[in-house]
């Protein structure tokens, strides 16, 4: 008998039109971040990539969805840069950040990018120390 080899998971954009097979785990990654947040519903996360409004980016181990992350375009006037806004990591599986990071940036350059902006909470310092905290993000509903 011959021993299967395990294949490391693949980290890759997912188009639109496969998204719906794996919203329901993509979903269920996500969720928990959606918590923390007031601009968006998960419903919203869904509409947006499936209008291409926002890009998705999938670590995957045969069919499952081990992380995923979102991404958008930023116009300013230095430049178009790509936003990474939402994430979600299986709590069984490592989040291959470097992987994420090295897909992103090949995504970055062929769009004519200048950089990368992330919307998240500061403990994503700890994984890109070479990002600088430019400001502050505050909301409220009067």
């Amino acid at each position: 008998a011959t021993a299967e080899i395990e294949r490391p998971p693949a980290i890759m954009r997912i188009m639109p039109d496969n998204v719906m097979p794996l919203w329901p785990q993509l979903a269920a990654l996500f969720t928990p971040a959606m918590r923390m947040v007031s601009t968006h519903t998960i419903e919203d996360v869904r509409k947006a990539i499936l209008a291409m409004r926002a890009q998705l980016c999938a670590q995957m181990s045969d069919d499952i969805v081990e992380a995923a992350a979102t991404t958008e375009f930023v116009e300013y006037p230095a430049g178009l840069f790509v936003r990474v806004w939402l994430a979600g990591a299986r709590k069984d599986c490592r989040f291959d950040d470097g992987g994420f990071y090295s897909l992103m940036d090949r995504w970055r350059e062929a769009n004519g990018c200048v950089g990368f902006e992330a919307i998240g909470r500061h403990g994503w310092l700890r994984k890109f120390p070479g990002a600088k905290v430019e400001g502050l993000i505050m909301r409220w509903s009067p």
